[in-house]
């Protein structure tokens, strides 16, 4: 195979780097709105009724994802699950097409919190003790249940959000299976499965945020765009 260009062989090596910082696990997330292209921790959430939940939830576990769907549905019809969002989402005043989707992607999980890593949990108690210090203060109190327990609850707090973010976190885990909350999945942290990729777009939002045919420049035949294809198990249109 001839020698790669200074260029093309650069490219190559910051793409391989860009993917190997996602997770090998792949992630679901459950969504009534179809054709997502960036994720939006701040958009109305599907099971928050009218508000958000500042993340944006995603699970290894794809049993657990069908299950989601399963209970989302709650053993309606397909057309009558539907039918009755479309109702809810008018009285809501809230446009959009309404599509049960589960999403399959990589995420990013280098800096997220985990509420079973005991020197994340102290790290965190000593800011908690300082801004709540009577909540922490009881051991029976619903913050410190909720905590110990790796509830979403505690984690929905906006206080403790903020206190992860200064922190530097992207996110967190939960108790559910596999469950992840992303601050930032519009900010280059979450791709599709079948997405292809640019470097130079690693904080775009956009899941399918495409490759430029310049970055086959000097592949010989084999470029960039086929190297993600493989690394998918598919080709992306």
């Amino acid at each position: 195979m001839p020698a790669l260009s200074k260029i093309a062989k650069e490219g190559v090596e910051s793409l391989t780097d860009f993917l190997k910082s996602f997770s090998d696990k792949t992630y679901y997330h459950y969504s009534d709105a179809p054709n997502i292209e960036q994720f939006d921790p701040k958009s109305r959430d599907s099971f928050a009724g009218a508000g958000s939940r500042g993340a944006t939830y995603f699970t290894s576990d794809p049993k657990y994802a069908n299950k989601i769907f399963d209970e989302k549905l709650k053993n309606k019809k397909l057309e009558e699950y539907v039918d009755s969002q479309q109702e809810f989402n008018k009285f809501l005043g809230v446009e959009g097409e309404i599509s049960p989707t589960v999403y399959p992607v990589k995420i990013k999980t280098d800096e997220i919190f985990d509420f079973e890593n005991q020197k994340q949990v102290d790290d965190l108690k000593v800011v908690l003790a300082e801004q709540m210090p009577d909540a922490v203060r009881d051991f029976s109190s619903p913050i410190n249940f909720w905590l110990r327990e790796g509830s979403w609850r505690f984690f929905e707090n906006e206080p403790i959000q903020k206190i992860l973010k200064d922190k530097g976190y992207r996110g967190y885990r939960t108790n559910e299976p596999g469950t992840v909350g992303l601050f930032y999945p519009d900010q280059g942290d979450v791709r599709s499965i079948n997405a292809k990729f640019d470097p130079a777009k690693a904080k775009s939002g956009n899941i399918l945020a495409s490759v430029p045919a310049a970055a086959a420049v000097g592949l010989s035949g084999y470029g960039a765009l086929d190297a993600l294809g493989e690394e998918n198990g598919k080709s992306s249109n």
